[in-house]
């Protein structure tokens, strides 16, 4: 595509952004073996017809034991990505992890007299949690906070 050159704005880009932990040194092997990927539910990588969708979203829980569950529908095999963070603590390091906890969590919808399936991921206690989820089947996944502290 030929750009006028009185067309201000800036000029198609993609931005990559990846963290790891490999290891770039000189000591790396000359020959590789060639390890096919695994494929279908124990695909390495996925590729979606769609760019993720982006949502940011202000959770109030009240203090003495204030909870709250979100949580979000997905299909089997869907992904998350995520990363949330106790707001309004002041000093975030003397914040103490007992103070809040958390649980992420999924579960089936239940069919009519029939018990649903409900898997824990993560329990845990402290102001911030990242990372990623591949829902194990098609349901209902999300977090439970609950808030112990005074503030």
């Amino acid at each position: 595509m030929k750009r006028d050159v009185t067309d201000r704005r800036p000029a198609p880009a993609v931005r990559f952004l990846f963290a790891s932990r490999l290891n770039k040194g000189p000591n790396m092997a000359a020959q590789w073996n060639d390890i096919p990927a695994p494929t279908g539910k124990e695909a390495l990588s996925r590729t979606y017809p769609s760019g993720f969708r982006t949502d940011v979203i202000d959770v109030p829980i009240a203090d003495n034991g204030g909870a709250l569950e979100y949580m979000i529908q997905m299909k089997a095999a869907d992904t998350v990505v995520y990363s949330w963070e106790v707001l309004g603590i002041g000093d975030p390091k003397s914040f103490h992890t007992e103070s809040f906890h958390t649980e992420f969590h999924g579960h089936t919808e239940a069919a009519p007299g029939q018990p649903g399936d409900l898997m824990f991921y993560e329990k845990a206690a402290g102001a911030k949690a990242s990372g990623a989820l591949i829902g194990p089947w098609h349901g209902i996944h999300g977090w439970y906070w609950q808030n112990k502290s005074e503030t």
